[in-house]
């Protein structure tokens, strides 16, 4: 899996600004907030819905994650994807195994510290939603945005279809100091 593919990514949904035709998009927030993981009050009830599925599969892996009981975390997640995710067919245990085999492709997924709202589109017929989350780590920056994507169930609610993963830009390395040879043995003006 190159670049992460996360929670069982099925395709690229909603990434860049880029909003799908039939979808109306609204920003929740210029700047995410860094602490803040309640739905904000911006968005749209069918949004705020999608959001908390999100909101509850990322946690579920992240504190499964820590807690070394991703089985149990997993059978949880399972409920929450769509039929057409392509865990849908895995076992608890399948589904936790895959994830500890490739947590670096998971990375922030599992090791966040916060999750926010950045903004949410539902489309005109109220059946997908895309919700774009920020992920903070633990000193409060922003280490990640996750993209999801997601189907309305009757029976079911929101369901995840797929989520990608783009890990943050780490910051550039300061530039290497740079060096002047200070000659202090005397030169030969010093001489006379």
């Amino acid at each position: 899996m190159g670049r992460l593919a996360a929670v069982l990514a099925l395709g690229v949904v909603g990434v860049g600004g880029y909003v799908h035709p039939g979808h109306h998009r609204r920003n929740v927030a210029r700047r995410l907030p860094l602490r803040a993981s309640p739905a904000p009050a911006d968005l749209s009830p069918d949004e705020a819905a999608a959001f908390a599925v999100a909101r509850e599969a990322a946690t579920l892996l992240r504190d499964g994650s820590r807690d070394d009981d991703l089985v149990a975390a997993s059978a949880r997640v399972l409920e929450l994807v769509s039929p057409s995710n392509n865990a849908n067919a895995l076992t608890p245990r399948s589904f936790a195994r895959s994830v500890d085999d490739h947590r670096q492709h998971y990375g922030p997924l599992l090791t966040f510290d916060a999750i926010a709202a950045s903004s949410a589109a539902v489309s005109r017929d109220g059946r997908r939603a895309t919700v774009r989350t920020g992920l903070s780590g633990a000193a409060g920056y922003l280490i990640a945005t996750a993209v999801w994507s997601l189907s309305l169930d009757d029976d079911r609610g929101w369901l995840v279809d797929a989520v990608l993963v783009q890990p943050e830009d780490a910051p550039p390395a300061p530039a290497p100091p740079k060096f002047c040879l200070l000659y202090t043995s005397p030169s030969p003006r010093d001489a006379t």
